[in-house]
């Protein structure tokens, strides 16, 4: 069978990197090769990984360079990778022991250039959520992870699909990019990904209110780039619609009202210029694999929307102004 190379970019993760590593070493599928890329670590990462190539040196090969960000040094990964298949795997998670085998069999057997699984939400003592991609055009929208999936790395190469330095969603980016080359896409029921909680990790910082730095409208001008041909489609429209959604819930929650306010006008704009609407309402059979949880919670913010109400949710909803 073709083998798989797995790239992890390691950044100040002296103390979860070997729980990644390990699981990666204890699995059934030894048909692979782990590519350690040590992005200017601080601590001492470069000393742990070294250990694990010193011990391990066919399985495990480290590559040390400046700090330049996780899209430079998955991006390196992409370059340097010379087998068949590729994977990602963040430095604070880890996979179950039977991963690499689900994901390299199933892309093998079906010839896609993707092949798209689901997760599990964890911390150090309890799981938080766990997500399942079902048998539906909508499930690739929905985990649009770097991880908890394969790809054809020859693909990735042919068709030039890299990830692009944006201040939010590089992930989303590239999937993207990915979907508009192929519908050679797939998915397999399994959960094998575990997503670690780590309050320090950027998507826990960084986006949570709203930072001028970040901006949402930079990733959605850049995907509507790239999707040229798609972007009246059904399931594009929803994506969007959804993104902005759970930007302004997410991020918009320890903002000002003012600054939810202004955000929210921001992105409504871009909508309404770009005609992005809400096509695919609650009910709809083709996004059955979307939680009922999420639906429910665009399909209210769409109706605050459309009632008016946008300055009186963002009154009880924005925390930016509130002494708690």
């Amino acid at each position: 069978m073709e083998k798989v190379t797995i790239i992890i970019p390691v950044y100040n993760a002296e103390k979860t990197v070997s729980k990644c590593i390990d699981s990666i070493l204890n699995q059934t599928n030894k048909n692979y090769q782990v590519l350690l890329i040590n992005d200017g670590s601080k601590d001492n990462s470069l000393k742990v990984i070294k250990e694990y190539e010193k011990k391990y040196p066919k399985q495990i090969k480290v590559i040390s360079k400046e700090n330049e960000g996780v899209v430079a040094t998955r991006n390196l990964g992409i370059e340097l990778c010379n087998t068949k298949y590729i994977m990602f795997i963040d430095n604070d998670d880890y996979i179950d022991k039977d991963y690499v085998d689900k994901f390299l069999s199933a892309i093998v057997e079906r010839k896609d250039k993707m092949v798209l699984g689901g997760y599990r939400r964890t911390t150090k003592d309890k799981i938080l959520c766990e997500v399942t991609p079902q048998n539906d055009l909508w499930s690739k929208y929905r985990i649009i992870t770097p991880w908890a999936r394969i790809y054809d790395c020859d693909f990735l190469k042919k068709e030039k699909i890299k990830y692009k330095p944006i201040s939010i969603g590089e992930d989303i980016y590239f999937n993207m990019s990915l979907y508009a080359k192929t519908d050679n896409i797939s998915s397999i029921p399994y959960i094998g990904y575990n997503w670690f909680y780590n309050t320090e990790s950027v998507s826990n910082t960084t986006h949570k209110g709203l930072n001028k730095v970040v901006s949402l409208i930079e990733l959605l001008n850049e995907v509507k780039k790239i999707n040229k041909k798609k972007n009246g489609d059904p399931f594009i429209q929803y994506f969007y619609y959804k993104q902005v959604v759970w930007y302004l819930l997410y991020s918009g929650r320890k903002a000002t009202k003012e600054e939810f306010l202004q955000e929210y006008q921001n992105l409504n704009n871009w909508l309404k210029e770009n005609n992005i609407k809400l096509r695919l309402p609650f009910t709809s059979r083709k996004i059955k694999s979307e939680t009922i949880k999420t639906k429910l919670i665009i399909s209210i913010f769409h109706w605050i929307e459309k009632l008016h109400l946008m300055k009186l949710f963002a009154s009880v909803y924005c925390r930016g102004d509130k002494n708690v």
